[in-house]
């Protein structure tokens, strides 16, 4: 697998959890208060995110080879 895509789906990710952010409304029209930790936890929650897809497909991919040379 290669490492651009993940910094490609990082990027990604990162432009939608802000544009999320951003653009929070509530039900009234009125711009709901923006906690001040919120973006640090989505950037956190990108990054965990795209490691554990990455490490998981890996092995996957890795537990389908191995498969295919015992049959």
């Amino acid at each position: 697998m290669d490492p651009t895509n993940v910094w490609i789906g990082f990027g990604i990710a990162f432009v939608l959890s802000y544009f999320f952010y951003v653009s929070m409304k509530d039900l009234q029209g009125k711009e709901v208060p923006e906690p001040g930790i919120f973006l640090y936890v989505a950037i956190l929650g990108t990054i965990y995110g795209l490691f554990w897809t990455y490490i998981i497909s890996t092995l996957l991919i890795d537990l389908l080879e191995v498969f295919s040379i015992v049959l």
